[in-house]
């Protein structure tokens, strides 16, 4: 466990951050995108200890862990960690994924975000009353934040403005949003219960669409607006965490699981398992078993 002050500035073709002093918007610490390709290095346990941090996925999945607590994040999830919480990825490699994330300072309530009176205040005192964990918004509002980072990342005095604008708007219906505003339609969310309940068959795509009324093209069409990753992307991650679940307390082999999970082969399969965690299955299993450490830190 470490104290991460994350104050420097990083541009990198698959890792961007914006630090304070560019942003130059009080109370906003700083404002990061990521783009992975494959799986990296595990996030090591730390804290912010001012600051509230938001993660805000895009599309694929990040894992995330605070106490005895695991999250799972896909598109269009905002996870958050208030601070001086603990939290990192558990020796579980940052997976494929595009996502967001930002950093709020709590310590001075003086022209927070950059707001007069009373905006001020009445931002400062909403995200400091902010609990919900993980939440969920539509891919029309995630957008906003998207483009908040690239209006951010230009660096002009219009584009800062403009930037600043969209991050507020996007904070705003954040803060505003229920618990059960899900921003999944009624049909996609019947075929993602079907899915979860029967993550361990095989699971036909026509079938699928039949439950939501709706043609296979327009399924996966829909599913991925919905939840930012095709259907058979989501399925699979899916049944890769079925998979960590099995070899973590059951002593099938891989080529058990993979069959058990109706994956066409083992090979298959062990690739599948390596492009969402970075690791084969037996150095999985080895892992989760104690026999091994986690990779090492590399850029």
């Amino acid at each position: 466990m470490f104290i991460y002050h994350d104050d420097e500035y990083v541009w990198k073709p698959y890792f961007k951050k914006l630090n304070s002093s560019f942003l130059s918007i009080p109370g906003l610490h700083m404002f990061g995108k990521a783009d992975f390709k494959k799986a990296i290095i595990p996030l090591e346990e730390h804290i912010h200890p001012d600051c509230y941090e938001f993660v805000a996925v895009l599309s694929g999945s990040q894992q995330y862990s605070i106490g005895s607590e695991t999250y799972l994040l896909s598109g269009g999830d905002v996870f958050m960690t208030a601070p001086g919480e603990l939290h990192g990825s558990f020796r579980m490699p940052q997976q494929v994924a595009r996502f967001l994330w930002f950093q709020i300072d709590m310590s001075q309530a003086t022209d927070f975000l950059g707001l007069s009176a009373p905006f001020c205040g009445d931002f400062y005192q909403k995200i400091r009353g902010y609990q919900k964990r993980l939440n969920k918004v539509s891919f029309q509002d995630m957008e906003l934040l998207n483009r908040a980072f690239s209006c951010f990342s230009e660096g002009t005095a219009d584009a800062r403005r403009a930037g600043h604008s969209l991050f507020l708007s996007f904070l705003s219906i954040l803060l505003l949003s229920s618990a059960e505003n899900s921003g999944v339609s009624p049909d996609i969310q019947n075929v993602l219960d079907y899915i979860h309940n029967h993550i361990r068959e095989e699971l036909d795509f026509s079938e699928l669409a039949a439950l939501g009324n709706l043609s296979v093209s327009r399924l996966k069409t829909k599913f991925k607006e919905q939840l930012g990753a095709p259907p058979r992307e989501y399925i699979n991650r899916l049944k890769i965490e079925e998979a960590k679940n099995m070899f973590a307390n059951t002593s099938q082999s891989i080529t058990e699981t993979a069959f058990a999970l109706n994956f066409s082969s083992s090979n298959y399969f062990a690739s599948v398992f390596k492009q969402f965690t970075g690791y084969t299955p037996s150095q999985y299993i080895k892992l989760v078993h104690g026999a091994e450490k986690a990779p090492p830190h590399s850029d």
